[in-house]
């Protein structure tokens, strides 16, 4: 759990320096590729913090940047005034929201879905998961999305994604109350 910390303390940072500077935010909107976003200093900072964080796996700097170029897209939430680190979302939040159904089909097709997981390399994964985003109604936490970014760049990430975006009906029913309630009596 202290990794998450650290983890989200890195993605406060970076949210918040992208808040901060619209140059920055614009930039990594156009971004093409995940190799778009270096250079920056404060993509540099976070390439650092995410890697101090990481552990024993130590993600491409590419991999940092691709998250980087996430965490400014309009679809994803920055991270919440006067909200420290006290409340994180679920870990899998982001496949659940993916997998939601919306009548009989899911928010991102099960097509769009198999491309992601599939993706060659870190710029094509950057393109599938920026369009799965833009599917989202609201906004995102951030950690979520860097969260999710992270584990589709491992075998079991995928994994576990996968199962996170298949059991993302079962999730909303969990959430939502089953009968009628008080105020609608």
């Amino acid at each position: 759990m202290r990794d998450r910390e650290r983890l989200a303390y890195a993605v406060l940072t970076a949210s918040r320096a992208i808040a901060r500077n619209g140059r920055l935010r614009s930039s990594l909107r156009r971004a093409a590729c995940c190799s778009d976003a270096a250079g920056y200093e404060e993509t540099e900072d976070f390439v650092r913090a995410l890697k101090a964080c990481m552990g024993k796996w130590r993600p491409e700097d590419c991999v940092a940047d691709g998250a980087m170029v996430l965490l400014a897209q309009p679809r994803v939430a920055l991270w919440p005034r006067g909200e420290g680190l006290g409340s994180l979302p679920d870990r899998w939040l982001l496949p659940r929201l993916l997998g939601q159904r919306t009548g009989e089909r899911r928010l991102l097709s099960e097509l769009r879905f198999q491309r992601l997981l599939r993706a060659a390399g870190s710029d094509e994964r950057l393109l599938h998961m920026r369009r799965a985003i833009a599917l989202l109604d609201s906004p995102v936490h951030p950690l979520a999305v860097v969260e999710a970014w992270l584990e589709l760049h491992g075998e079991q990430g995928r994994r576990i994604f996968a199962r996170a975006y298949f059991s993302g009906d079962a999730a909303v029913a969990e959430r939502e109350p089953a009968g009628p309630t008080a105020d609608a009596a």
